[in-house]
């Protein structure tokens, strides 16, 4: 059964998974751009993202072979979660698809952002988007709620929590997040609106690649 998306972002480009972050004992997709953008900018030398064709030799146990990224929707060659360590904001590990044409997950945290204190995010000021997905009981039907959160972070600290809004699916539609396209941040949240084929509105739904 064929998972479509409901008015997409950008026609022709392939949704970007997004970073997660951990709440408590939770992990939760992040409906927003990398906010990590902007340290890779800064440290050139540990840039992973292998969608330009370029060596990343920190993490690369074959350096000599260039780094060539296997998956449309990661051009940015990692993904990220972040979490809340005694209310401020760092960075707990890091993964990479592929080295060449290897498509486990392998952790590059160590390489990528080898000095520890470089995960403390405390020059990070702006909002955190985050969707929480919930089972919800209603008879025999599969029913899920899609609650999407706001979080605030004054240099690196947590200082605001709340509930954006809430939606309510069954087992035939429902929402995801993305990561976008571009460095700058998003004054939205990204998301995305799928059904299956075989939903109410799937006359609605365009294929997604």
């Amino acid at each position: 059964m064929a998972i479509m998306l409901l008015a997409p972002i950008g026609a022709s480009a392939t949704v970007q998974t997004p970073d997660e972050i951990r709440i408590g004992e939770s992990v939760y997709p992040l409906c927003m751009r990398p906010i990590l953008a902007s340290y890779f900018a800064e440290h050139p030398a540990y840039d992973i993202s292998k969608g330009t064709g370029g060596k990343f030799e920190p993490c690369n146990p074959n350096s000599d072979e260039e780094l060539e990224t296997i998956s449309t929707d990661l051009f940015r060659g990692y993904v990220a979660r972040l979490a809340f360590v005694d209310g401020r904001l760092v960075v707990e590990e890091m993964w990479t698809s592929n080295f060449g044409w290897d498509t486990n997950w392998t952790p590059v945290i160590e390489c990528a952002m080898p000095d520890p204190k470089s995960r403390n995010l405390d020059w990070y000021s702006g909002v955190l988007y985050y969707l929480r997905i919930d089972q919800v009981e209603n008879g025999e039907d599969e029913q899920e709620e899609y609650s999407l959160f706001q979080v605030g972070i004054e240099s690196g600290r947590l200082v605001s929590s709340k509930k954006l809004r809430s939606e309510i699916h069954g087992s035939s539609s429902g929402i995801s997040c993305s990561a976008g396209w571009g460095d700058e941040p998003a004054e939205e949240p990204i998301i995305s609106r799928w059904c299956t084929t075989d939903s109410p509105s799937s006359s609605e739904c365009v294929d997604v690649e």
